[in-house]
Formats: C-alpha cells, structure tokens, sequence
C-alpha cells in the first residue's frame, strides 16, 4: 500500500478517536489513486463500521471504486467476522488498520471479482505484481487457498520479512513445487538486486510472460536474455502439470 494511503487512512483513525473510520479507495480520471473518507453511520461506532449507499453513490459517480477500509481501535488488524461479511456484501477487498498495533491487513473477499489482467492499472497491494500472480491462477482455477494478507510491506525493491513469509505461505499452501526448466504456467520469481527475490511473472509460453510492473500497465512482454538471467527460482502449480 503506497505510504501516502496509510498516513490518511492513520489521520482519519486518528480523528475519530476511538470510534472506527471508514472509507473507500478509489481511482480518479486521471488514474490516480485517492482515500475517500466517509462518516460511520454504524449505531456502535466503537466496534463497527457502515457505509451509508449516498455516501456509495456519491463517490462512484467520480471514481472508481477499488477498495473499502476502516480501522479497528483496540483491536487488531485482522478482521473480524462481521468485517469478512461486510467485504463480501460490497464484493469489495478491505483494508483494516489497527490504531493500536500500527499494522494494516488487506483481506479479499470470496465475491471480488479481479479485473482483467492485461491493461490494469498497477495500485500497490491491490493491482501488483504479486496479486496479478494470485488472480492469474485463481481465474483458471488453479489454487486452493487464497486466505492471506495481501497487504505488502516493501521499501523500494526489498520486501519485509511478514511479505515474504506471506508470499512462501502461497507457495506453500497451494503446493507449489521448484523445478529447474520453466513451461506454460509456472510461476517465475526475479531477482533484481542481491536482496532476494523481487518481482513475479507468469510464463504463458511462445518466449513470453504476463506480469505487473511497477507504475506500469499490466502486460506480456518477451522474456529475453537480461529477465532469463534475473530470474532466481520457478515454480509449478501442480494443478498444470503438462
């Protein structure tokens, strides 16, 4: 989640002191990102949150809608029961901030439906390359467990420990297995600096990979020589083994 998004989503839980925030984020003509703020109209403000439909109304006639989020004042940042049906019911993912922990948790709901891979505007956690990864499998039926914290910490090109530990989760708990030669489907993790692993791609054969940079539309590309020799390991979905 891009830092700016986080201090106005902070200030906003911050302000209400006590109570949960809420919002939404949203893209603007222009494709920028924005933090849309709105009034909890919940009648127990200190433990939940709701979003009146003319405060809905209102922003999506001017953005489009990516996200919800609001903060949890005592509590952690995962979310709660309540949280997951509320993210369901918008078919929206949810950002949680944890005002007493100072961490943030970006859950997807069952019924998100991703839009297309190609073409897509790149919003840190949201639209990146890590979740271009995600809905490439899950839109061919490819994965098992999608239950994660899509909320990434990186400076610059190095991940923190709690994204990488996320990210070797996925691998694991979907079965991906390394193998040393790449095919059609396999996950291909670049390295872009000594720090480990950096950046995410798909190889959808014919010399080519699907991927999302970073401040970049999502794309194919061809793999030449420099990406073949930055890529640091490949994995196979044991769903598409040929």
């Amino acid at each position: 989640m891009d830092v700016n998004f986080k201090k106005i989503i902070k200030t906003h839980a911050e302000y209400v002191d006590g109570e949960e925030c809420c919002g939404f984020l949203g893209l603007d003509n222009l494709y920028s990102p924005r933090v849309l703020p709105c009034d909890n109209i919940h009648i127990d403000k200190k433990r939940f949150f709701e979003i009146s439909a003319d405060d809905f109304l209102k922003y999506k006639k001017k953005f489009n809608i990516l996200a919800t989020y609001h903060s949890h004042p005592t509590a952690g940042c995962q979310p709660s029961e309540y949280d997951k049906v509320i993210s369901d019911e918008w078919a929206l993912p949810s950002y949680v901030y944890s005002v007493k922990a100072k961490e943030f948790f970006l859950y997807f709901p069952k019924t998100y439906r991703p839009p297309e891979l190609l073409g897509r505007v790149y919003v840190s956690d949201l639209q990146n390359c890590f979740r271009f990864v995600v809905d490439y499998y899950n839109k061919i039926n490819a994965l098992g467990f999608m239950d994660f914290n899509y909320c990434l910490d990186k400076n610059g090109d190095r991940f923190g420990e709690k994204t990488i530990y996320t990210i070797k989760n996925f691998i694991k708990k979907n079965k991906f297995y390394e193998v040393g030669e790449f095919q059609k489907h396999d996950l291909l993790l670049f390295e872009t600096n000594s720090t480990g692993f950096s950046h995410f791609a798909v190889f959808i054969g014919d010399n080519k990979i699907v991927h999302h940079e970073r401040k970049r539309l999502s794309t194919a590309t061809m793999l030449d020589e420099k990406s073949i020799k930055n890529i640091f390991k490949i994995f196979r979905n044991p769903k598409l083994r040929s």
